[in-house]
């Protein structure tokens, strides 16, 4: 689906980090495809060398199709900017839903948003270091304080065009104050 930055190449050697960034992941699902007919909407300009701005727009009928009958329709709303030049490099995301069902409403997941920003540079066209602040809510629907934070920073080597080995370390703070999935990764992941 046109819907964010990495929904329609997820490589993992055209992104930063060994996971996929978490907006891409619990907002807007990053490998993303659709049967049948759903309506989507993308305004994307790539006119100066460099950078990216776009948004998109997807509304669904029934977003379980027909699973939940209290589910309804949904509207998935995106923007966001990429700029390289040079060495350097900026992504920029917010996204959120917008769920008209009295099922998801009846649970705070009627309104789900999020967004990150992440710098990076590249030393050469082989190694590069990135840092990524994402914020994220599939409840921001409800009164209680349902969001997640986290901080990524890290670095990718690609030994070739199609290979990436990357390290990073992640701290994620849980709704609640908790820290939650902090540590290191470390991955490998090829493209064909």
């Amino acid at each position: 689906m046109p819907v964010g930055i990495i929904s329609e190449t997820h490589e993992p050697p055209t992104f930063y980090g060994v996971e996929r960034n978490p907006v891409e992941t619990n907002i807007i699902p990053t490998t993303w495809r659709e049967g049948g007919v759903a309506v989507t909407a993308r305004l994307k300009w790539t006119g100066l060398p460099g950078i990216e701005l776009a948004t998109a727009l997807q509304r669904q009928t029934d977003i379980t199709q027909s699973v939940e009958a209290t589910a309804g329709a949904a509207s998935l709303y995106e923007a966001h900017a990429v700029l390289n030049h040079g060495r350097s490099g900026l992504r920029a995301l917010y996204a959120g839903w917008s769920l008209d069902g009295s099922g998801p409403k009846a649970i705070g997941a009627g309104k789900q948003n999020g967004w990150y920003v992440e710098p990076a540079w590249k030393f050469t066209e082989q190694w590069g270091v990135f840092v990524r602040r994402s914020t994220w809510d599939n409840r921001a629907g409800d009164m209680l304080d349902s969001r997640y934070r986290q901080t990524d920073f890290g670095m990718n080597f690609w030994p070739h065009a199609n290979v990436v080995v990357k390290l990073d370390y992640q701290n994620q703070q849980v709704p609640g104050g908790q820290d939650e999935f902090d540590g290191f990764n470390l991955g490998l992941g090829y493209q064909f």
